[in-house]
């Protein structure tokens, strides 16, 4: 672990950094390859906030850009699904408090950027960039830490009776609360989501909620196959039987959406292909390839196709309220928890798949803490 003295981006934004009380935080350094810093514990200025972080949900954009050595990741992006206390608030914050659990979010929708202006506020540009890690304010380092500066509006109060397990994913319920709401799903629609992933498992217990008629997981791994039918889905089939079981839900139609969650570039046409004709295709997953699809039998099927993106901030509303009452349920997908130590590891094995679990989750505690966490009521 070092101090990091040659890095401008901490030192643009921190001078001095290195002089007084440190946290650890996590950087890419080349492609494969992380480094653990020391740097200044962060401040917050007038409107914003100092969060004690408490989980970070692993993300295979974390894992993708790793091994692509962060070139295109803005530094606040590696590590942007955490959840945390509220360790110091701004002279203009009033709504928040010392010890307050937050997870968290973007702003809401600035009203004055183009999509906005069009009344496409679901687009706008301001929260884009805030989600991107590419506006002014966001912080020079991600979740992977010990403590994090924000704007107060990245943050969104989280109920103290929330249990962890949900508490520690609702970034990726948010995520997949957002793809469901934009497929327009119809009540009793036969809903197949391909992927057992937490988004998938999220995208399933949202169809479900939303009114589907019966929700079919596709998965390959037995043990994500189950955990999808404790969660709630209908059916979990491994892929070689998908479309046989499809069809016999169907009668032989095809399904009314398929929410494609792998962010693997084959089975974009592959879920196409399970459709009905003038069925809805849901991208939620994000391959780092171009997929090769067939536009003439999307055509002569009339699919509809239909893709997003990140989350707002009434989608981290949305999982927070459902969670808090126990409609929405994660225990069981944070299959593993890790420190700073096992990060390397941890975003390598994710890329040569050879992690099972539909989340992992990083805990700054499990390496010992250097400084005391905030408490409050």
């Amino acid at each position: 672990m070092t101090c990091s003295g040659n890095n401008l981006i901490l030192d643009l934004y921190f001078p001095g950094r290195c002089e007084g009380a440190a946290v650890r935080a996590a950087f890419i350094s080349a492609e494969g390859e992380i480094r653990i810093d020391e740097v200044a514990a962060p401040v917050p200025d007038r409107g914003g906030v100092v969060v004690d972080v408490l989980s970070c949900s692993v993300c295979a954009t974390d894992a993708h850009h790793f091994a692509a050595g962060g070139r295109e990741l803005p530094p606040s992006i590696f590590g942007h699904e955490w959840v945390g206390t509220v360790a110091e608030t701004g002279a203009d914050v009033e709504d928040l408090g010392i010890g307050q659990i937050v997870a968290v979010t973007v702003g809401s929708s600035c009203g004055t950027c183009p999509p906005c202006r069009r009344n496409l506020g679901d687009l706008c540009a301001t929260t884009l960039r805030q989600a991107r890690g590419r506006d002014e304010a966001a912080p020079p380092w991600g979740g992977f830490s010990d403590r994090i500066a924000v704007t107060a509006s990245r943050v969104m109060p989280v109920p103290a009776s929330m249990p962890a397990a949900a508490r520690e994913l609702l970034e990726p319920a948010a995520v997949a609360y957002r793809g469901v709401r934009r497929a327009r799903l119809r009540m009793d629609d036969l809903v197949v989501v391909q992927g057992g992933g937490a988004i998938g498992q999220f995208a399933g217990q949202w169809a479900r909620l939303a009114g589907a008629g019966r929700v079919l997981v596709v998965e390959p791994s037995a043990a994500r196959r189950d955990l999808a039918a404790d969660l709630g889905a209908d059916e979990s089939v491994p892929p070689e039987q998908a479309f046989e079981r499809i069809a016999e839900l169907s009668g032989g139609l095809g399904a009314d959406l398929v929410i494609e969650c792998t962010g693997i570039a084959p089975l974009v046409q592959t879920g196409a292909e399970m459709l009905r004709r003038g069925g809805r295709l849901s991208l939620l997953g994000y391959p780092l390839e171009p997929a090769a699809v067939s536009v003439r039998d999307w055509l002569a099927r009339e699919i509809e196709v239909v893709a997003s993106m990140g989350y707002g901030r009434a989608d981290t509303a949305a999982a927070i309220r459902f969670a808090a009452d126990g409609r929405l349920r994660a225990d069981g997908m944070a299959g593993m928890r890790i420190g700073f130590g096992g990060l390397a590891a941890t975003l390598a094995g994710m890329n040569d798949r050879t992690i099972d679990a539909p989340r992992v989750v990083f805990d700054p505690g499990l390496d010992g803490a250097p400084r005391e966490r905030a408490t409050g009521p």
